[in-house]
């Protein structure tokens, strides 16, 4: 009869349920620890693995603008208006004793008053177009109780000195007024051109070249055409 080995011999329960224990403990923390994608941008992966991108706010681009001054306008209606309007009341020796001066002051004052603000208002500009409205129709009545003032404010003054110096007043108003209107509000920002607005680079040439070729029977004619 052969001889057997000894066996050692272990308890089988206690090292089944050891074995069963390892495996749940390290299924568990496989589970609880975060991914790198998840970590590094604080929103769980997508099914790819990558986080997805966060949305861009949309900026509206904002073109550049220069300043123009379209006061000239003004000075050519406004001004010369105010100029004729002038005139008919302080060359004649009386006022509104000629036909002339009465036709000029006539067709003068109004051209005066609305000038400056129908100018702003071709410019898309509402509101210097009131501010320009008022001005003018205050600015004539102001100087002219002024004038009529201090025409009236020293002893001896004529019968009548009221009514002349308030129509010396309104001259210097119908003449002074357009000037701050066209130098003060006669301005508006423009918005430059996409193609103007992109400077050109310093030694880049602008050469535009065309080849001419002319074929007649006494020959063959080249030339070329172009901007340089």
């Amino acid at each position: 009869m052969a001889n057997r080995l000894p066996f050692l011999t272990l308890p089988v329960k206690p090292l089944a349920l050891l074995l069963a224990g390892a495996v749940l403990f390290a299924a568990s923390s496989a589970r609880a620890e975060p991914s790198p994608a998840s970590t590094q941008t604080g929103r769980a992966p997508t099914g790819s693995g990558l986080a997805s991108p966060e949305p861009q706010e949309l900026v509206p681009r904002t073109r550049p603008t220069e300043r123009k001054f379209y006061g000239w306008e003004i000075l050519l209606t406004g001004e010369v208006a105010g100029l004729v309007t002038a005139a008919a009341v302080e060359v004649p020796v009386s006022r509104f004793t000629t036909p002339a001066s009465t036709l000029f002051f006539l067709l003068g004052m109004p051209a005066y008053a609305l000038s400056g603000p129908v100018s702003h208002w071709s410019h898309d500009d509402f509101t210097k177009g009131l501010v320009s409205f008022g001005a003018n129709v205050v600015g004539v009545a102001v100087a002219g109780v002024i004038g009529g003032k201090l025409s009236c404010g020293h002893a001896g003054a004529p019968d009548g000195c009221g009514a002349t110096g308030f129509f010396h007043g309104l001259s210097v108003a119908v003449v002074t007024v357009p000037l701050l209107d066209a130098f003060i509000l006669g301005w508006e920002n423009v918005p430059i051109s996409d193609e103007a607005s992109v400077p050109r680079e310093r030694g880049t040439p602008s050469i535009v070249a065309t080849p001419i070729v002319g074929v007649t029977p006494q020959g063959v004619t080249l030339g070329l055409s172009g901007r340089f």
